[in-house]
């Protein structure tokens, strides 16, 4: 029989305490010389591609856990990225993160969020801004509306300065 790889079996970020369970992702060839146990990794999770993070507990033989779980191996999802080169976590952490699971509500990736080095936990976000450029190039004065904007009477509301200003009207003399 040919060897069919490596499944992973994982605890996945943010999963509701009712379906805290450890989760099977088929390891890429690519991965399998580097990714043990203790290691962090970046998995699609639900219907969905949503990439959430997760642990990996344990790293079996494929013919076992298809054995185990009774999933044939082409339904299982592939790992699709190594956050880490060397595990975060060893076993005796994971055996606490176990026995915290069971005498706390939390999930199994929450408590072994806990034992993560510190700065491992930071994450990025992605923000935008206006700038001054981009506010310039909207409100332009052009001859259809007036200079403080359309429907308005011609005056700012605000007593700040401002790129715009009310033009006075001219009186004939």
């Amino acid at each position: 029989m040919r060897d069919m790889g490596l499944i992973a079996e994982v605890a996945v970020q943010n999963t509701a305490y009712h379906f805290d369970h450890l989760f099977g992702y088929l390891v890429p060839e690519t991965f399998a010389a580097d990714l043990q146990v203790g290691c962090r990794v970046m998995v699609p999770f639900g219907r969905g591609t949503v990439l959430r993070q997760a642990v990996v507990i344990r790293l079996l033989p494929a013919e076992e856990a298809v054995k185990s779980s009774g999933l044939p191996l082409d339904k299982y999802k592939s790992i699709s990225a190594v956050l880490d080169k060397t595990p975060l976590i060893d076993r005796h952490m994971i055996a606490l993160a176990e026995y915290m699971r069971e005498r706390t509500f939390c999930t199994l990736f929450d408590a072994l969020r806990t034992m993560f080095p510190a700065g491992v936990n930071l994450t990025t976000m992605a923000s935008f801004a206006v700038t001054d450029l981009y506010r310039r190039a909207m409100y332009r004065p052009s001859s259809i509306t007036s200079p403080t904007g359309p429907g308005t009477s011609g005056r700012r509301s605000s007593s700040r300065t401002s790129a715009w200003t009310s033009i006075p009207k001219s009186s004939k003399t």
